[in-house]
């Protein structure tokens, strides 16, 4: 029985303490509260009156200290979710621009900026109005169809002169058998 008894007692103690933790700090001993002090790393020095006005000072910027760490904490995962979204608006606004630039639409439709990215890719300039711009893209465009067709038509023209050649050496031949 005096062990069983004992038993109980020493049961009891901590939860005598854990109820007294949830007391108000004036319920609390004086060696209760240097305990606390201690745990708190303030000054356990002075009356009692004085241990709870430091407990209760240093929970305060414990709190303080904690609810800014949870805000800070916070704001940081914000941040990281916009500048994501905004990572992913860019991406997602990158592909349709350059959808849009690929499609033949009437250059006048397109914007400024496209017509800007246009004329760095044809490597004009893409300094100037919307009309400047859509006159360069519209001449870039054309000058390579158009030294193409030169090219065709040097190249046949080529072709004919070797063609001339070819059987005027014939008919020298003919001439000379």
């Amino acid at each position: 029985e005096a062990a069983v008894e004992e038993a109980a007692e020493e049961a009891a103690e901590p939860e005598a303490m854990e109820v007294e933790e949830d007391a108000p700090l004036e319920d609390w001993t004086v060696k209760e509260l240097k305990d606390e002090c201690k745990t708190l790393g303030v000054s356990d020095k002075g009356k009692k009156a004085e241990l709870i006005e430091r407990i209760k000072e240093a929970k305060a910027t414990v709190e303080d200290t904690t609810e800014a760490a949870v805000e800070e904490e916070a704001a940081v995962e914000e941040a990281a979710v916009e500048e994501a979204a905004v990572e992913e608006e860019a991406a997602v606004e990158a592909e349709p621009e350059a959808m849009e630039i690929e499609e033949d639409g009437p250059l006048e439709e397109w914007t400024v900026k496209e017509l800007k990215e246009e004329c760095k890719t044809l490597g004009v300039s893409d300094k100037g109005k919307k009309t400047e711009l859509i006159e360069r893209i519209k001449e870039a465009r054309a000058t390579p169809e158009e030294a193409a067709e030169e090219v065709i038509a040097e190249e046949e023209a080529v072709v004919e002169e070797a063609a001339v050649e070819e059987a005027a050496v014939e008919e020298a031949a003919v001439e000379e058998a």
